[in-house]
């Protein structure tokens, strides 16, 4: 795994802005599952999942639908949910693959 997110880069010579989005927006999704494959969550899965604070959550293990981001931050997140709990990656204390 890489210390460095992979900076993501719009294609201005789309011919619309929102082709433009939907080809950032299809980036950011692949780089966002090449992650979740190198840190080995079980993506689309039945999980139990512990998140700090003691919380427990049990169901299929997804990405959560990108957004536009408004910080830096926000951009090199990694959100997933479960039903419709989102968290970030590093929140997880334990991830058990439940099938």
């Amino acid at each position: 795994m890489t210390d460095h997110p992979q900076q993501l880069s719009l294609n201005f010579d789309e011919p619309t802005k929102e082709r433009g989005y939907r080809a950032w927006l299809k980036e950011r999704t692949e780089v966002q599952r090449k992650l979740v494959q190198e840190l080995r969550f079980p993506l689309n899965k039945n999980v139990e999942v512990w998140l700090q604070g003691n919380v427990r959550l049990e169901g299929k293990l997804e990405l959560a639908p990108v957004k536009k981001a408004k910080t830096k931050q926000e951009k090199d997140d990694l959100l997933l949910r479960i039903g419709r709990a989102t968290f970030h990656y590093r929140e997880i204390m334990s991830c058990i693959n439940i099938n």
